[in-house]
């Protein structure tokens, strides 16, 4: 570019042209590379001060690629411009080949802008490639001309993207711009729309030869509004003539023999004659003046074009059809691209048996499109409209069937992400259900971000187009293109969507090439010896670490981060006066990297270990805040990880909502603009931002890992090194540059000195400095004597021959002594700042002074000291908390404090809101640091917090278990144990159905994956019942079953054993089909047992009245059972500091101070503790910290011995 002479002030030149200089000069690989690197030097959000200044479309921080360097079509193909459709080659006539010419014309652009296009190129002869659609839309142009194509990115999303010509394939979707944007809305002319019919009715049904013109109709209304504009614009000197066909049809028929006219004049200048004469009926084509018009009288053409050689039919199926036919396939395109004018998609086919190419027109939506748009003339007016109404009505009752104009891609993926059998049943991505049934599909896919997705492919209404073939023609061309001025830089033409990139320096890359022609750096040959190239640039800026460098080679990698330049200014200062400065110093000044993207770097020391050894892994988040709506947090990434893609971040947050691996989100869309980031994330209404964030940080990369490896080569040979090391090598190269420039402007003003002083010695002695040059037979004697009589040099004396007179002035005697006194003052500061190790420090330091003013830019990147990983539980208050399952496997938490203290006998509150065929299971008490183990009737163990389970209120169903851990279809939780750590002292203890007992060590148990694990090997007929926390304090373990019968024995007799073993037997059954209903841990034999029958009886009884026996024993009577008690419910240990709170099947929930319960012995029933109806029965029972209430009444015992 330095080359080219391209300032930061100098005109943008094509891409193409900048990168086909590089790789003629000095890189003789493939355009891509040299043009990728180009464009990643122009990326605000790649480099931290760009080296180049693009215009056009350089990618984005979503990871849109470029647009091409170049684009460039031939010069038939039409641009949508505010002259109409005009040939682009028209836009500036006979363009010389290379060359570039002003523009000032208004374009169509992508997502339907209208935008200026200031400049033309005619970019010379290249090889052609066409790219056909099925649908008979082509474009030619070179091999790098780009057109805009539909495809999906690796989630299946579908994306826009830009594919040149020689990589077209035949599986691409091509994009079809068929809005009905007018560009320059003037009305049509009475004689505009006159010409209009003249030039229908002469394309359709007339001739124009060389000396004769002629048209004929049997529709009389269409033939005489022919005679009528044919009068108005050009004469009334013609023939008319009739006759009555074999049909009996009435044919009127129009003849002008152009000698004998009036108007023979006229006729030949006007733009029909000129555009038809000759042609023949396979050359006929749309004449060049139509394409100029007004859109009005467009559709005037089309209108008595299509009546005289268009029609409508019915088909089968109640399909309707409008064809155009013709033997001429150019008149086939040119209807084609006029028919898009009106967002009608003409499809171009062939018959071939009789020759003739039609273009039809084959869906609903395009037929009625064309009714309403343009619509016939005259007669087939009236029949079309009859039939266009009659097809409306038909489908008001039956909706008809839906054409293939459709959204590619877009139901896939909608449905990968939503579950829904509206979305799963209906073709949703069809334009004719969109047009119906818009509202009713946004309000199925519900996600708002995805609402706006789809709203968009709505929106652009493009047609997607089919690829026929894209070949090479085999033929060179002429190609043009033109400059838009806008972001995107694209333009239709053809229908298709193309666009390319223009660029130049920065202000700042002038810098990195400051003094390159003061010998300041070494030369060496370029790649065939043609000319030579520079080693490295004689850089005024640190570049390396300003910007980073990141690459691969073999055995080795770099990765080095961008700075800020102030930092690295001051720094580099601080070096020249403190040559021996602590590298504390530098690392006080530098306070680490600074991306373009911002973010927040946590903790130092990965910096500090990158500094000082070269080395090390830095942390870094996307920074965000918090915002309110309605009553709900909202989360704002405000700025994104160095190298993410914003796109693709958001894509990953969303599946991970959907996958259920971070909860609490309901909604993420990207509001980012021109402005800047925004992606928001609304939060559920029970959601805490801080744990919803911290999830975000761990699973996606909102939070990223930077390996820094400060690698380069010096002295090539490559080495890491510290960042000081790096800076004092930017300064000795500095040295070496100020150095070089130095001795080459010494020289220069040597030699300057050395011609002035032979030029004073000649004019101090003119005369006898003109007496020899006059005595002087020719130059060369001229030249010696002089030398030989002053002893002046060669180059002296030829200065002293090609003086001119003037210089003999006695003014310019006086400006030659003066310039040479400035020269010896030069002279003398060269030779001192080469001497001067102090002068030439204070050159390096203020040229780095004058950068720092000049380029001086805020930190972006916010650097947080001694971080270390948020632990989720350190955000969350440590409380207790209900925890309550219920039959179908609803699962919720709320906190204890909601339920109040009530009497024995008391008739409880509702704790859940259930089914009519659910019914409350199990319920606990727990903190929310605690972990949750789930033990299932299959033997199978998961993991989950209990901050994880969602808090609802005290009459809400919950949630789903099985949205929370990932149970098997048939799985059913048995047991929830609350735990607050997993030592080695600890155990957990299993009770099965049929009486095994299972101990293991509870470390066996610390690390669950998500799928769980197997906890105990279960027989066939068997399944878990309940499990226990084993403490070492634990002495007996206690079984009991649902007929009354129970067993204490010794926990030593069933000793630990691996986690997957099946256990012993820890009771034998007296009753056939009896089977385990609880068990507990016991500590002492003075501990009380709680034991609670279906009926809600219920007893206290100390552990010692069940006498302690060998495990495997057929046990003792543990309650007296009867119709009024029912079975036996479950068991608990009775603690002085604990409530019992009781579930009923219906939902009721009851809390008991466990001391106002009687004392009974084992043989005995109880006392009633809750009373149940008639229906209802106790299904759970389970202890809670006691209530600090008032003491509660006294009451009778309604005891049942």
């Amino acid at each position: 570019m330095n080359d080219l002479s391209m300032s930061h002030r100098s005109p943008y030149k094509k891409s193409a042209r900048i990168v086909g200089d590089v790789i003629g000069k000095y890189h003789p690989h493939g355009d891509n590379s040299v043009y990728d690197a180009l464009v990643r030097m122009a990326q605000p959000f790649s480099l931290r001060a760009p080296l180049i200044d693009g215009q056009g479309n350089f990618g984005s921080v979503d990871g849109d690629n470029a647009a091409a360097m170049r684009y460039c079509t031939i010069g038939s193909t039409r641009v949508k411009t505010d002259m109409g459709l005009v040939q682009i080659k028209d836009l500036v006539k006979d363009s010389q080949l290379n060359s570039d010419s002003d523009l000032d014309i208004k374009v169509l652009s992508m997502g339907k802008n209208r935008n200026r296009a200031s400049k033309f190129f005619n970019s010379g002869t290249h090889e052609i490639y066409k790219l056909q659609t099925k649908e008979g839309f082509s474009v030619s142009g070179s091999a790098n001309h780009l057109v805009l194509t539909l495809t999906t990115d690796k989630n299946g999303k579908p994306v826009y993207d830009w594919k040149r010509l020689d990589a077209i394939s035949s599986d691409d979707k091509i994009v079809i711009d068929r809005s009905e944007k007018i560009l320059d809305d003037k009305e049509a002319t009475q004689s505009e729309k006159n010409l209009a019919i003249i030039a229908g009715c002469l394309v359709s049904e007339g001739f124009v030869s060389k000396n004769r013109m002629g048209f004929n109709n049997t529709d009389r209304v269409y033939f005489d509004n022919f005679i009528r504009a044919w009068e108005s614009e050009i004469g009334e000197s013609y023939y008319l003539s009739n006759r009555v066909l074999p049909s009996g049809k009435t044919l009127y028929e129009f003849d002008i023999h152009l000698q004998h006219s009036k108007d023979r004049e006229k006729i030949l200048n006007s733009d029909i004659y000129i555009a038809m004469q000759g042609l023949k009926s396979k050359e006929k084509r749309v004449p060049e003046s139509i394409f100029s018009l007004p859109k009005e009288a467009q559709k005037i053409f089309l209108q008595y074009l299509f009546e005289g050689d268009g029609s409508f039919s019915k088909l089968e199926k109640n399909t309707l059809i409008v064809q155009y036919s013709t033997i001429s396939q150019k008149l086939a395109e040119d209807v084609q691209l006029l028919l898009l004018e009106f967002g009608i998609v003409g499809k171009i086919g062939k018959v071939k048996a009789r020759d003739e190419i039609k273009v039809y027109l084959g869906n609903f939506r395009n037929v009625n499109k064309f009714y309403e748009n343009i619509n016939f003339a005259t007669y087939k007016r009236e029949g079309f409209k009859t039939l266009i109404e009659q097809e409306l009505l038909r489908r008001e009752e039956n909706s008809g069937s839906l054409s293939k104009d459709y959204i590619p891609f877009i139901s896939d993926y909608i449905r990968g992400v939503v579950n829904n059998s509206y979305l799963k049943r209906y073709n949703f991505d069809r334009y004719e259900r969109i047009d119906r049934n818009l509202d009713k599909i946004l309000s199925e896919i519900k996600l708002n971000a995805l609402q706006q997705e789809f709203l968009e492919f709505v929106d652009n209404n493009y047609y997607y187009a089919s690829v026929k073939s894209c070949e090479k023609t085999g033929k060179k061309d002429v190609v043009y293109s033109i400059r838009v001025d806008s972001d995107c830089h694209s333009f239709v033409a053809n229908g298709l969507i193309n666009h390319n990139t223009e660029a130049r320096m920065t202000k700042l890359t002038e810098q990195l090439l400051i003094d390159i022609d003061k010998d300041t750096v070494d030369f060496t040959a370029n790649y065939d010896d043609s000319m030579t190239e520079p080693d490295v640039l004689p850089s005024r800026v640190p570049n390396l670490l300003l910007n980073g460098s990141s690459g691969i080679a073999v055995g080795m990698a770099t990765n080095i981060p961008p700075h800020r330049m102030d930092e690295l200014i001051e720094a580099l200062l601080h070096i020249i006066d403190n040559p021996e400065c602590e590298d504390s110093e530098i690392l006080s000044i530098i306070k680490g990297p600074d991306f373009p993207t911002g973010g927040i770097i946590f903790g130092k020391k990965g910096i500090t270990d990158a500094y000082t050894t070269g080395r090390g892994r830095i942390k870094v988040r996307a920074k965000t805040h918090i915002e309110e709506k309605k009553n709900r947090e909202v989360i704002i990434v405000d700025e994104l990880p160095y190298q993410v893609n914003k796109s693709r971040l958001i894509e990953n947050i969303a599946h991970l909502v959907r996958d259920k691996t971070i909860e609490g989100i309901s909604e993420i869309r990207d509001e980012s603009d021109r402005e800047g980031m925004r992606i928001v994330i609304e939060l559920k209404r029970d959601a805490m931002s801080d744990i919803v964030l911290n999830n975000l940080f761990k699973s996606t990369q909102m939070q990223t890992t930077f390996g820094i490896i400060m690698l380069a080569i010096a002295n090539k040979e490559p080495k890491v090194f510290k960042i000081r090391e790096l800076l004092e090598l930017f300064l000795r190269h500095r040295k070496t540059v100020i150095i070089r420039r130095t001795i080459f402007q010494l020289e220069k003003a040597r030699a300057k000195a050395h011609i002035l002083e032979g030029l004073k010695i000649a004019v101090d002695n003119i005369d006898e400095v003109i007496r020899i040059i006059r005595q002087s037979e020719d130059t060369e004697t001229a030249r010696v004597s002089v030398m030989d009589k002053f002893s002046l040099s060669e180059l002296q004396a030829n200065a002293i021959l090609e003086m001119k007179l003037r210089r003999l002035t006695g003014l310019e005697q006086e400006k030659i002594e003066n310039e040479l006194a400035e020269l010896y003052k030069e002279i003398e500061y060269y030779e001192s700042i080469l001497k001067s190790e102090e002068i030439l420090n204070g050159i390096i330091a203020d040229e780095l002074k004058v950068i720092g003013d000049n380029f001086k830019s805020e930190r972006r990147t916010e650097i947080v000291d001694d971080y270390d990983d948020i632990d989720i539980e350190d955000l969350i208050p440590n409380e207790p908390m209900v925890v309550t399952i219920t039959h179908r496997g609803y699962i919720k938490r709320v906190a204890l404090k909601q339920y109040e203290k009530q009497r024995r006998g008391g008739k409880g509150k509702i704790a859940v809101t259930t089914h009519d065929d659910d019914f409350i299971e199990q319920f606990f008490i727990s903190s929310t640091h605690d972990t949750l183990m789930f033990v299932t009737d299959m033997g199978q163990l998961y993991w989950l917090k209990v901050y994880r389970i969602p808090e609802a209120s005290r009459i809400a169903k919950g949630k789903a278990v099985v949205n929370l851990i990932n149970l098997k279809p048939d799985e059913k939780i048995m047991s929830i144990i609350p735990t607050t750590d997993f030592e080695e002292d600890k155990g957990l203890v299993f009770f099965t159905r049929n009486g095994i007992v299972k101990r293991t060590n509870l470390k066996e148990y610390s690390n669950i994956r998500t799928n769980g694990v197997r906890a105990i090997n279960l027989d066939e007929d068997d399944s878990i019942v309940t499990a226990k926390i084993v403490l070492p304090e634990t002495k007996w373990l206690f079984v009991t079953t649902k007929k009354g019968q129970c067993i204490r024995f010794k926990v030593a007799d069933a000793r630990e054993i691996g986690r997957v073993a099946r256990g012993v037997t820890a009771i034998k059954f007296k009753i056939e089909d009896d089977f385990v209903c609880g068990g507990v841990t016991i500590e002492n034999e003075d501990s009380e047992l709680l034991m609670l029958s279906e009926k809600g009886i219920g007893k206290r009884t100390t552990a010692s009245e069940y006498r302690e026996q060998s495990r495997a024993g057929k046990g003792v009577i543990s309650m007296k059972l009867s119709p009024k008690t029912g079975d036996v419910v479950d068991v608990v240990m009775v603690e002085e500091d604990k409530d019992m709170m009781c579930l009923t099947s219906i939902g009721k929930m009851i809390r008991v101070d466990m001391q106002t319960i009687r004392k009974a012995g084992r043989n005995t029933s109880g006392v009633k503790v809750v009373n149940v109806e008639k229906k209802d029965i106790v299904v759970s029972i389970a202890k809670c910290p006691k209530e600090e209430t008032e003491e509660p009444d006294v009451v009778n015992d309604d005891g049942i011995e």
